[in-house]
């Protein structure tokens, strides 16, 4: 089973190593702040992670799963 970061149309899959998130402050007093959390694209080739098509950090996940 291959790591890669590409899906079968060709565009990046999300990394789950790269996160965005985002804090939502309360409008009112006392109704509690909220987040958002979103994955950025997989940076592929650029990725010190990236070799040869495929993802270094997710191949220990997928040893396990085999």
């Amino acid at each position: 089973m291959k790591a890669a970061c590409v899906d079968e149309h060709g565009n990046f899959k999300a990394c789950p190593f790269r996160i965005f998130r985002q804090e939502h402050f309360p409008i009112t007093i006392g109704t509690g702040g909220s987040y958002t959390e979103q994955f950025y694209p997989c940076m592929g080739e650029e990725c010190a992670a990236f070799h040869v098509g495929v993802c270094l950090r997710l191949v220990p996940g997928l040893k396990e799963v085999e």
